[in-house]
């Protein structure tokens, strides 16, 4: 394996474990209803996910942040919020 390889599959595996804490910063702003952190965590998640290969789970994210975005209420993004936590590793 040629070292851009390597560097490829080390930071695929960054992403992975960053998800995780991910996933627990954006349960715990979602069960506080801190809407301003859980738009910032999902913005970051959607970049980071498509640039590794992650496209439905940026997609889950990204629409998280523009239902935030948009105002909307919090029974509005309750599937969304669970939809993204169920790509989520733990």
């Amino acid at each position: 394996m040629t070292d851009f390889h390597e560097r490829m599959k080390s930071f695929h595996a960054r992403f992975l474990a960053r998800a995780a804490e991910d996933r627990a910063a954006i349960e715990a702003a979602w069960t506080t209803g801190d809407d301003a952190a859980l738009r910032r965590l999902c913005h970051g998640l959607a970049g980071n996910a498509g640039m590794f290969g992650f496209a439905e789970l940026g997609a889950a994210a990204q629409k998280i942040e523009e239902t935030v975005d948009e105002g909307a209420p919090r029974e509005a993004l309750a599937p969304l919020v669970e939809q993204l936590l169920a790509q989520l590793p733990e």
